[in-house]
């Protein structure tokens, strides 16, 4: 699924209830204009262009009740029909996968499948679901092939792919890993990780974010939990960093991405190069909170 499929889909898996007859699933004019990328597009042109590719969406079965491969394998069409009337959206799912769904639906309460939908990429819809299944521990271990499995980056004979995506480690962090993470970041869900290795080997990746954590806005400040962590937000903002510059940065350092002690010494270095970059007239006044966010992002390896 593409990006504005995946929005269709999870929006129409947040309105399901076990004991609803709906027949298919409304979602209306106002929630499609904001949902959807339209690239220039009428509404309606573009769902002539990404419904009928949802509705060639499948999902493979090929294990038994207790989770064992059994030799056999079933295909389950996800939608069964969709309707485009008088501006709403009606989205039916077929009566096979609706056990499925459910099944998903109790992983995510409406509120965090309706979170998935505001996020800007594919990639960074697909983390903030496989985050959010670790809530618990506010961690998950991903090697590189479960990583590729898992967001369908090889070519396989169920999928469409002429070739394998995004090979190379680097292209996969480039392309893939940093615009996802950076995506779960703007949104206000603080993300980072940790490459692992073997040798000199990346063999996988740890992803670290605030257990409990839900997607916000950027207007509300994260008050400090300590007398140490409300001095470290003043010297943040000293540097006149905007809310969600140092929301991110306290983010980080609360779920233990960042060390106090490590914040500290950046910005002991970062106050020097400051005074000696606007002494040489090197860095103006306006200048400064862009220059101190991206040292900090820098020096840290932050997306």
């Amino acid at each position: 699924m593409n990006l504005n499929q995946s929005r269709i889909f999870l929006s129409a898996v947040s309105m399901l209830h076990p004991d609803d007859t709906c027949a298919s699933y409304k979602i209306n004019a106002s929630q499609l204009k904001e949902m959807l990328e339209l690239k220039g597009r009428s509404i309606y042109d573009r769902l002539s262009l990404d419904v009928p590719k949802l509705m060639k969406q499948y999902i493979v079965i090929d294990s038994d009740d207790k989770g064992k491969k059994s030799g056999n394998k079933e295909w389950i069409s996800i939608v069964s029909s969709a309707r485009y009337d008088d501006g709403n959206l009606y989205i039916k799912f077929s009566e096979e996968i609706k056990p499925y769904l459910f099944e998903l639906k109790d992983k995510f309460t409406q509120f965090k499948l309706m979170d998935a939908v505001k996020l800007k990429s594919m990639y960074g819809l697909r983390f903030y679901m496989l985050l959010k299944q670790y809530d618990s521990t506010g961690w998950r271990y991903m090697t590189i092939e479960e990583i590729r499995e898992t967001l369908d980056l090889n070519k396989t004979k169920d999928n469409d792919l002429e070739k394998d995506l995004y090979k190379t480690v680097g292209n996969l962090k480039s392309r893939v890993i940093n615009p996802a993470i950076s995506d779960l970041n703007d949104k206000g869900f603080p993300v980072t990780f940790k490459e692992v290795k073997e040798g000199r080997k990346i063999v996988a990746f740890k992803f670290i974010f605030k257990a409990g954590q839900e997607l916000k806005g950027h207007n509300e400040l994260i008050h400090a939990v300590t007398e140490q962590g409300e001095r470290l937000v003043i010297r943040l903002k000293k540097y006149e960093l905007t809310t969600y510059q140092v929301n991110h940065i306290a983010d980080l350092i609360k779920v233990g991405a960042i060390t106090f002690k490590d914040m500290n010494n950046c910005l002991f270095g970062l106050d020097t190069r400051i005074r000696t970059k606007v002494e040489a007239k090197d860095l103006t006044k306006e200048k400064i909170p862009g220059y101190a966010y991206v040292t900090i992002k820098k020096r840290f390896n932050l997306s």
